[in-house]
């Protein structure tokens, strides 16, 4: 397994932990990651990043995904007033994919049933 799958697996492995106990991931200081994250925290740095958060996207009390942000000038601590924004916008995007996959859902069912009635109505 070469390096960048290593650390796929490793941040794939501690996101998943975290964010199905629907818990943000923040890292305030990408260079302080443990000895263990190192691969991480290289490919990070390659990248620019200082500071990581991560929020889980939740549909219906179930983890459809997550939504990240990046801080590329400093590293440091996220303010609260920006934790609760963000996680309120992630809350937010949440609940427009549920509506979304709801509203997909009943367009599916109208469909049927304009189907059936047209079948209906052409054996009466």
């Amino acid at each position: 397994m070469g390096t960048a799958q290593k650390t796929v697996c490793f941040i794939f492995f501690i996101f998943v932990f975290k964010l199905t106990s629907m818990k943000p991931i923040e890292i305030e200081d990408i260079a302080k990651l443990p000895a263990k994250a190192k691969a991480e925290r290289e490919l990070l740095k390659r990248q620019g990043v200082q500071s990581l958060l991560v929020f889980p996207l939740v549909m219906k009390q179930n983890l459809v995904g997550f939504i990240g942000f990046e801080s590329v000038k400093e590293a440091g601590r996220w303010s609260d007033e920006n934790l609760t924004l963000l996680h309120i916008f992630s809350q937010i995007l949440g609940n427009v994919f549920e509506r979304h996959r709801a509203e997909e859902r009943v367009q599916s069912s109208l469909k049927e049933k304009e189907i059936l009635l047209k079948e209906i109505h052409h054996y009466s």
